[in-house]
């Protein structure tokens, strides 16, 4: 259903037609297909959440938890030794989030956290 061109290359009015087209010929409660899906969270780069949602007709939340799947967690390096007085937080895409405060082994931490 999405056109050769990359859904990466599509524009929020294009993805809109889609959307469109794909309404009018789906029988009632179908599921929006997955193509779709990737479609619309690909117009997160350039888009708002808000706007897209209104745009596509799509639920906020719903799109909202799409989008946050697809986020890699951005990768900082810690070397050397940890300062005694430190915060550090971390959040996956899910949107679970873990603080450490004070001394640890961070490094640890982060991989049970991320598994």
């Amino acid at each position: 259903m999405v056109p050769a061109r990359t859904q990466k290359d599509l524009t929020l009015e294009e993805v809109q037609l889609l959307f469109d087209q794909w309404r009018r010929e789906r029988k009632r409660r179908t599921p929006i297909p997955q193509d779709l899906w990737n479609a619309a969270v690909s117009c997160a780069e350039r888009y708002s959440l808000c706007t897209i949602s209104s745009s596509l007709r799509l639920n906020y939340t719903d799109l909202k938890a799409r989008i946050r799947e697809r986020i890699t967690p951005a990768f900082i390096e810690v070397t050397g030794h940890m300062p005694m007085a430190c915060t550090i937080t971390m959040e996956k895409p899910t949107g679970d989030r873990m603080t450490i405060a004070g001394p640890c082994n961070v490094i640890e931490l982060a991989r049970a956290f991320f598994r």
